[in-house]
């Protein structure tokens, strides 16, 4: 069975993201204002009713390898992948079960994350949420909070969703759109309020984005110019994460935005185009993006009426 499905709708920053050490993560984010606006006429997508913020860049490989030294000396919940030492992340793991240790390579550590699977990010998320706990209180701390995994090793049918009163959590798919795709006219953006990509255009130039497999691998994060609201990276790069829930053939599937480098066809880039996996899948241009809620009113709304009306390709 296949892994995913794709469903379509009709100078330089090194200072911010110098890397973190093992007991702290920093994660830069933009403010997404302009609350309550329309969705996107073409895809219904985007509506938001509250403001956020959201991670300026794709979640790197020295935030989770921050992440994992914290609370995967073990790693019960393999939230490691042998793949991850591969050139496309770059982090390895040193030592023996019980004193596991993580290192990222040299000049790789504001890379973006890849071989990450969706409970992976969110028990990131939880360990965000909980401030960051280290030792046995962190390995705890991955299992509630944005999230409530309760130690379970594959819960991927179990239709998991955001808790009421989330703080750090993975974008949902509207909140991933808005904060990629939406610049009101009267801020200079497409008539209708919405770009076809995440570059805040309609033509994707070759020199916009990592897309098309022109590197061939990832690159740093905020390589190419932001977008309309500050955030980098929305088209290419890696494939990201999003926390709605699409009920497809043969189970349940997380959407995921934006395309990666090594995206083929410019139509997976767009904003009328999402592929959705299992959550279970990990692969080499597979990332994920944070959003933090402020407020204790902080449920989120899926957005899943807007799934009546995109068009399937399984």
């Amino acid at each position: 069975m296949s892994n995913a499905i794709v469903l379509a709708a009709g100078s330089w920053l090194s200072a911010l993201l110098a890397a973190p050490s093992p007991e702290s993560v920093s994660i830069p984010t933009i403010e997404i204002g302009l609350a309550g606006n329309s969705a996107d006429p073409v895809t219904a997508f985007g509506r938001v009713d509250y403001s956020y913020r959201i991670g300026r860049y794709e979640t790197t490989t020295s935030q989770y390898a921050a992440f994992l030294n914290s609370v995967a000396t073990s790693d019960p919940y393999q939230l490691y992948n042998p793949s991850m030492a591969s050139e496309h992340c770059g982090i390895a793991r040193l030592g023996e079960s019980g004193s596991y240790s993580y290192q990222v390579a040299a000049g790789r550590e504001n890379n973006p994350v890849v071989y990450v699977n969706f409970w992976d990010a969110c028990r990131f998320a939880n360990w965000m949420h909980n401030g960051q706990l280290r030792g046995t209180a962190g390995t705890d701390s991955t299992e509630h909070g944005a999230y409530e995994l309760g130690g379970i090793t594959e819960p991927d049918e179990l239709g998991i969703e955001r808790s009421r009163g989330a703080i750090w959590a993975i974008a949902s798919e509207n909140e991933w759109y808005k904060a990629a795709y939406h610049q009101p006219a009267a801020y200079g953006g497409d008539a209708d309020g919405w770009w076809r990509f995440g570059t805040s255009s309609n033509v994707l130039l070759s020199a916009d984005a990592n897309v098309l497999n022109r590197y061939g691998h990832v690159l740093p994060v905020g390589s190419f110019a932001a977008n309309f609201f500050g955030g980098f990276d929305f088209t290419g790069n890696v494939i990201e994460w999003t926390d709605t829930l699409v009920d497809g053939p043969g189970g349940l599937y997380r959407p995921t935005r934006g395309g990666s480098f090594s995206t083929s066809q410019v139509q997976y880039l767009q904003s009328d185009t999402r592929v959705a996996f299992f959550p279970s899948f990990e692969g080499p241009g597979q990332g994920f993006r944070m959003v933090l809620i402020p407020g204790p009113a902080s449920m989120v709304a899926m957005g899943l009426g807007a799934l009546v009306r995109r068009r399937r390709q399984w």
